[in-house]
């Protein structure tokens, strides 16, 4: 969560947990998941899993997992990956240079696709990873857009857009917990 929807008033820099700690590219992202999609019967952080394109197919896998089709698209060039409290996938992506989350709703009940207009290296995270902060965690859309940071939140169905800071940055590099137990947002400088 972030409070009040704005940054810290001061930076406090950490080192990336857990999945966030890896490195990733714009086609290749990590998160730990649990034995199997949407199952939590052996806990959250079970195992890392790994979200990459093959050909036109997002697909996730894990060592105790077969790999998983999660969207199928022609002309996708950016992925990021990440699980929500119940363990359903959510990725953003970039399909014909027009960014797109896919997200379990569960008003629908069932995955959604949206748009995200003029948003720039789209990414996404959970934003605390602690079993012991399951009902205030969120899911955390983070983007550039317009020279600033901006962000949305699964609380608010990704429906509000959140400005976080003006940025002098040419890209989200990527975003998730650190070890100072905040969420922090890796950015290239132009």
């Amino acid at each position: 969560m972030l409070p009040d929807n704005t940054l810290s008033s001061s930076s406090i820099i950490g080192s990336y947990i857990l999945s966030k700690k890896y490195d990733v590219s714009n086609l290749l992202d990590y998160e730990y998941g649990g034995i199997a999609v949407n199952d939590n019967s052996m806990g959250r952080l079970y195992q890392l899993w790994r979200c990459k394109l093959v050909g036109n197919d997002v697909i996730i896998d894990a060592p105790e997992a077969a790999p998983t089709i999660i969207y199928s698209a022609a002309n996708i060039t950016e992925i990021s990956f990440t699980f929500d409290s119940n363990l359903q996938p959510a990725i953003v992506f970039v399909q014909d240079s027009i960014p797109k989350l896919r997200w379990y709703d569960t008003t629908i009940p069932g995955f959604d696709v949206i748009e995200i207009p003029y948003a720039v290296t789209p990414r996404i995270a959970l934003d605390d990873l602690r079993e012991s902060q399951n009902t205030n965690r969120d899911m955390i859309l983070g983007y550039l857009k317009n020279n600033s940071l901006c962000c949305r939140q699964q609380r608010d169905r990704f429906l509000i857009e959140y400005v976080l800071t003006e940025s002098l940055y040419k890209r989200l590099v990527k975003m998730g917990m650190s070890n100072k137990l905040r969420m922090q947002f890796t950015l290239e400088k132009k």
